[in-house]
């Protein structure tokens, strides 16, 4: 809904007020455990309440028209004395007689229709609805889990990469600066007083990097959430909570993290004595790689890439730094891309895998209303079933609380052509007398299995089922019965428009009024229907409401870059500082800057092709690792992921190396070859 319009209660002609808006005295939080147990707490009273009012109320309209009704009657009664009088005495013409007994018999059938409807007059049926049955609440509840499904997981890889490119860059920097350790610890200074100053220099970056990520990630990074969802939810403001205590934890973890593996290099440095840390660092032995041995494969390299392989695999360090980097980029594209493929194929899934029908109306149950609906469908070319279709509350072993479900009785002869009963991709048959089919998540929540007994109440009477099947189904909860098995009305249709679905649950149809949405307009006009959706309405909600993940996946994106350009771009910069003699070298044998180039960043590519490729499995499994942290009631994800967004999260990696490869070409050109060659390595 769009918005309200509030009006005097004088602008309403109805003497009676149709709903009420109750408040509990609670201040949970609406998403929080206690507010639903405060609310199943008050449910009985105010249920008592309401059926007591909806009994008086009852009893009042009863007494107003049998009171109505008995007036009447005596008022026939009169007239009718008068007609039999002038009958008999022939005072009036035959035209005045004629006219008083079509009067009378007019009044004769008005009294027979009164008092059937006396006859059927019950009690008023009351509904009580929390925050779950609203629409909107519970899309917003549901895009809340799957932000807060995300966050829960992205920080462990962001934890990781920081901690590996701090080991990187300081033990470089303690690597670089072994003679001045050894020149300080020979001028007497302890081990303790050295160590410091590295410490203190790791402990600051990470002082400095936490504070600015910390603001920036409880209000940068929220309001651009936001922004994304405050389209769909225009009802409030952002409001930014800083926890001291999360900004507490951030700092020991990113402290701990920065000062300890600063600590663990210093220890290595500082166990030598003076004089070996004084002179150059002997290289480390070359050794054969593994790939040597496959002499079929080594034997029809070229020279260069040769050398560009065991440059590439010469330092393990560098190297297991390098794939974890990359790996975790892919394997954040990966997870981004499943995640929406996820949530867009439910929709898929959903309309157009399993329900066949083009819309559902509900109705009052009355033989007349039936045969309109029936009338007006035959005559529109559609397909129909009329079914049982009620709301049941089922308890849950597992979280002690009541489950939501739909049950629904079908014509069994019928079901097939409005509904499609699968289970991991094998046809179920519909369930027979004292039988029922089970909505997958349905089951998970209850603890059902093929074979155990289900108790429904349906229509005010308990009734035992067993299930015969678990079905797929990804969007609220159904429980499917055989309408041949219960002695109960119809009160719902199923119906199927002449015109085929058209991709997103759209009709081919123009104007020629036999869509499924002219069938909706038609059918809400009709005395007893009480209302009609259509899937295609359904759809375009869902939808909109789970479009906002295309804007999730571009933050995503936006950090797997940024984690990409990062550890890219650190390991290439050191691990040039690492070889700049032996650039200037092959600068001076001639090499042109393309070839000195590709002969340097070649490696990273090797190396970010076999990292993408880990992080395709890795990211497979983060992607199951989200969707299993996401708790949204009634929508079940799809865990698979397409080929394509596989292809395109191995594409954007590589694109990514490709471009940290281009910035780090202006500092190759600038390295000077007659300083470089004095470099001892």
């Amino acid at each position: 809904m769009a918005g309200f319009i509030y009006l005097s209660d004088k602008a309403f002609a109805g003497e009676t007020y149709h709903e009420i808006l109750l408040r509990g005295d609670t201040s949970d939080s609406y998403f929080s455990d206690e507010y639903s147990e405060k609310v199943e707490a008050l449910r009985p009273a105010v249920e008592k309440a309401l059926n007591e009012r909806a009994a008086d109320r009852a009893a009042l309209l009863s007494a107003s028209a049998r009171e109505s009704l008995a007036a009447a009657q005596e008022t026939y009664s009169q007239n009718e004395a008068l007609y039999e009088k002038a009958l008999a005495d022939g005072s009036l013409s035959d035209e005045a007689l004629g006219a008083m007994k079509e009067a009378l018999d007019k009044t004769k059938a008005a009294l027979g229709e009164a008092e059937k409807e006396i006859a059927r007059l019950e009690n008023p049926t009351v509904y009580l609805l929390d925050l779950n049955s609203n629409t909107g609440f519970v899309s917003f509840r549901n895009d809340i889990g799957i932000v807060s499904g995300i966050a829960n997981a992205f920080p462990i890889f962001f934890v990781l990469v920081a901690a590996l490119v701090c080991l990187t860059t300081m033990a470089r920097m303690v690597n670089e600066e072994r003679t001045v350790i050894g020149t300080m610890k020979a001028l007497g200074r302890s081990n303790f007083a050295i160590s410091m100053k590295y410490t203190l220099y790791a402990g600051s970056a990470a002082l400095i990097g936490c504070a600015a990520g910390f603001f920036i990630g409880t209000g940068v990074i929220p309001e651009a959430v936001w922004s994304v969802y405050s389209t769909t939810y225009p009802f409030s403001d952002l409001a930014f909570y800083f926890s001291p205590l999360l900004y507490v934890s951030c700092l020991l973890i990113t402290a701990a993290g920065s000062v300890g593996v600063t600590l663990l290099t210093c220890r290595r440095e500082l166990a030598a004595c003076p004089a070996e840390l004084i002179r150059p660092k002997p290289p480390a032995k070359g050794k054969r790689i593994f790939l040597e041995k496959l002499s079929f494969f080594w034997k029809r390299l070229s020279f260069l890439n040769k050398v560009t392989l065991r440059n590439a695999f010469r330092s393990k360090k560098r190297m297991v730094m390098m794939l974890i980097g990359t790996a975790g980029c892919t394997a954040l594209l990966v997870a981004g891309f499943g995640l929406k493929d996820s949530v867009r194929s439910i929709l898929h899934n959903q309309y157009e895998d399993i329900l066949l029908y083009d819309g559902v109306l509900s109705y009052d149950g009355e033989e007349e209303t039936e045969d309109t609906i029936a009338s007006l469908l035959t005559e529109r070319g559609a397909s129909f079933s009329f079914a049982y279709r009620e709301e049941v509350l089922l308890p849950s072993d597992q979280d002690n609380s009541l489950r939501k479900a739909y049950a629904v009785a079908l014509d069994p002869d019928e079901a097939a052509e409005f509904l499609n009963f699968t289970q991991e991709g094998k046809t179920l048959s519909y369930p027979s007398a004292d039988e029922a089919l089970v909505s997958r998540q349905l089951a998970e929540k209850l603890g059902l299995a093929v074979g155990d007994g289900i108790t429904l109440n349906l229509d005010g009477i308990d009734r035992t089922f067993v299930v015969s099947g678990v079905c797929d189904n990804y969007i609220d909860h159904y429980i499917y019965l055989s309408k041949d098995a219960l002695s109960l009305s119809s009160n719902s249709v199923y119906f199927r428009s002449s015109e085929e679905k058209n991709g997103a649950g759209e009709s081919d149809a123009e104007n020629g009024g036999t869509d499924a949405a002219s069938l909706a307009v038609s059918l809400r006009a009709l005395d007893g229907v009480f209302s009609v959706s259509t899937i295609e309405e359904e759809w375009e909600i869902l939808d909109q409401s789970l479009a906002n993940m295309n804007y999730i996946v571009l933050l995503i994106l936006a950090a797997a870059g940024a984690l990409a350009f990062i550890v890219l771009h650190n390991l290439t910069n050191i691990h040039i500082m690492e070889r700049v003699r032996e650039v200037a070298t092959v600068k001076v044998l001639g090499f042109t800057s393309q070839e000195t180039a590709s002969y340097v960043m070649r490696e990273n590519l090797i190396l970010a092709a076999v990292g993408g490729g880990l992080g395709l499995l890795l990211g497979k499994l983060l992607q199951l690792y989200i969707i299993g942290q996401i708790q949204v009631d009634k929508i079940v994800f799809d865990r698979q992921i397409a080929w394509w967004s596989f292809l395109l999260s191995f594409a954007c990696t590589m694109l990514f190396a490709l471009i940290s490869n281009l910035f780090m070409r202006i500092k190759l050109r600038r390295i000077p070859m007659a300083e470089s060659l004095k470099a001892v390595e």
